[in-house]
């Protein structure tokens, strides 16, 4: 799965692995052995105006999704060269 977010002359892409979790939730991450999964940088060159696509190394992540108490969770944690540096989570409910 890959997400794009836009950036001035430039985007950033996450390509995520999906795993299943053993719970029926499912995992989202970039820390694979595979070749794609992982964040990228693309842009076009100033001085050549070729499209230009660079891995960011260093920059992982995974999103964590699954069912608890009637509810939809999330857990989306960050590493910068190993070190844990954001953890977010999210909560979807139904309306009582």
């Amino acid at each position: 799965m890959s997400v794009g977010f836009p950036l001035p002359q430039a985007s950033f892409t996450a390509t995520l692995v999906p795993e299943p979790r053993p719970d029926g939730g499912l995992v989202l991450t970039s820390r694979s052995d595979l070749d794609q999964p992982g964040h990228y940088l693309t842009y076009i060159d100033p001085e050549s105006g070729e499209l230009t696509a660079l891995a960011v190394h260093g920059f992982a992540e995974r999103l964590d999704v699954y069912v608890r108490d009637g509810a939809l969770r999330a857990e989306h944690a960050f590493w910068v060269f190993g070190l844990p540096f954001l953890v977010l989570h999210y909560e979807i409910r139904t309306k009582p």
